[in-house]
């Protein structure tokens, strides 16, 4: 063999040697004080990514400053981590989504992530390439709310499932997902068609109503996406689902308020491939979102008792008096289960008893909840507000009732309707009177005045009381002083 050919067989020789380094030179090697992952690779949304050890890791909560995702050649910070379906598996949940097109390569400085036992550190490594495994199909979905852990893929039935990590409350399930188009108006088929809540364990289905609450109106927007705070967007409301105008983002989100599910319970959200958005496109995938409720805080056992309904609200008493409640403790619901939004709350007693101010209709019934932290309520409590006879033309005009002092005031029912200032103090003032068991007199607009604590103690309804000589006056008591707009009380 000439020395020529020697010569060019060693420089191929070194040629291949020096290539083969290149390669290994970007492959994270594990030595004996550090372990490395064996896979890296986003989920199917593009929310995530995961890292695949062949050995057990800690907890790496709280080290996600740590990592850096470059996302298409943009820097991306990691908003959090953790363990994934298992404790061989860590994942990273990002700031942004990743398309399907980019490509992702992923950072990790010296840190403390290690092993589950022996304290091995993970290793440093810089741009280790990630696999983009988002789907491709533009009517996919785009992003979630929360941190939610995809469980597996099915290709084949195209069937993807996700866990969220964190529980839910209860008695408050408010959860989104995003899609790139928006939803048809209305879009209570969608929902009645593809989209379905149920116990994971039994299979047993979260009936909702799915009725229209709100068509798409313009509202001042206050969520996630902050790009879009105050800005005004029209708004698709289905009893307990929403949705937002926004494109490229929008929202499919749940606020349950037509019923309350269960404590330490595990449901699933399923949105079946078939969901029509409002170009025309479906999507083709289905998505299961599993996640676990709270379990009670408390045994505190409350109950309560509803009463007193008019045009204007009515009155909750408790068994144990409980301080602070607001509108978002009560869950006011009409004859077909929509919600009713609940304009004001007072109590006149530190929480025994609290008046609850709605817009309500004569001859309608009304079912109403209450939640709180660490407390239990029983069951929903049902109203009817008395109908007005003949056709709602004879309602109540005046008030004249006695407060602690003896004396009589003398109130302008239609102008407190019509003031919010002069309504509260009305509502404080009657509830106070009742407890007290002072009288109370009503007057309609057709002259008729009722004694109203003689007409509850027959338990008489407005109606019935207009036409009871027992429980009907002459004339009111001369009142000395008269309720103002402001809500005062002055000599009259």
């Amino acid at each position: 063999m000439s020395f020529h050919i020697k010569r060019s067989i060693l420089v191929l020789l070194l040629g291949a040697f020096m290539s083969l380094m290149s390669v290994l030179s970007i492959i994270p090697i594990a030595n004996a004080d550090t372990v490395a992952p064996v896979s890296i690779y986003t989920d199917q949304i593009g929310q995530e990514i995961f890292l695949n050890f062949e050995t057990a890791m800690a907890d790496p909560s709280g080290n996600q400053i740590q990592f850096t995702v470059n996302n298409g050649g943009v820097s991306d910070s990691v908003t959090s981590v953790a363990l994934g379906n298992s404790s061989n598996q860590i994942v990273l949940f990002l700031t942004n989504p990743i398309p399907n097109t980019s490509t992702v390569t992923l950072s990790y400085s010296p840190g403390s992530v290690h092993v589950a036992e022996g304290g091995v550190l993970l290793q440093a490594f810089t741009a280790q390439a990630v696999t983009n495994s988002v789907l491709t199909n533009p009517s996919t979905m785009v992003g979630f709310d929360d941190s939610a852990l995809e469980t597996s893929y099915d290709a084949t039935n195209a069937v993807l499932n996700y866990r969220y990590l964190n529980p839910v409350d209860y008695n408050k399930v408010q959860l989104a997902w995003y899609f790139p188009n928006g939803f048809f108006r209305p879009m209570v088929s969608d929902l009645n068609s593809f989209v379905k809540i149920y116990e994971k364990d039994t299979g047993a289905l979260v009936i909702l109503p799915n009725l229209m609450t709100q068509p798409n109106t313009p509202e001042t927007y206050n969520g996630p996406l902050t790009a879009y705070d105050g800005k005004q967007i029209n708004e698709q409301v289905v009893t307990d689902w929403y949705f937002w105008q926004i494109g490229g983002d929008a929202p499919l989100g749940l606020n349950l308020v037509s019923c309350t599910l269960k404590p330490s319970t595990t449901y699933v959200v399923e949105i079946d491939k078939g969901f029509i958005f409002n170009n025309g496109n479906a999507t083709t995938t289905t998505y299961n979102f599993e996640f676990a409720t709270t379990a009670p805080t408390s045994t505190n056992g409350e109950t309560l008792t509803a009463s007193h309904p008019t045009i204007t609200g009515f009155t909750v008493v408790l068994s144990q008096a409980l301080a602070n409640l607001t509108a978002s403790n009560f869950k006011l619901l009409d004859e077909s289960g929509n919600p009713v939004t609940i304009t004001g709350v007072t109590t006149p007693d530190s929480g025994a008893t609290y008046m609850i101010s709605a817009a309500l209709s004569a001859g309608k019934t009304y079912t109403v909840t209450a939640y709180d932290t660490g407390y239990t309520f029983g069951a929903a409590q049902s109203v009817i507000v008395p109908a007005v006879p003949g056709g709602g033309s004879t309602a109540p005009s005046m008030i004249t009732y006695q407060d602690a002092s003896g004396n009589y005031v003398s109130v302008n029912y239609l102008q407190a309707l019509s003031n919010s200032s002069m309504k509260k103090s009305l509502t404080i003032a009657l509830a106070a009177v009742e407890l007290a068991n002072l009288p109370i007199f009503i007057t309609a607009d057709n002259g008729t005045v009722i004694d109203y604590m003689a007409a509850i103690d027959k338990s008489e309804t407005y109606a019935q009381a207009l036409t009871d000589s027992a429980v009907n006056h002459g004339t009111p008591p001369t009142a000395t002083y008269q309720m103002n707009a402001d809500g005062s009380v002055t000599p009259a």
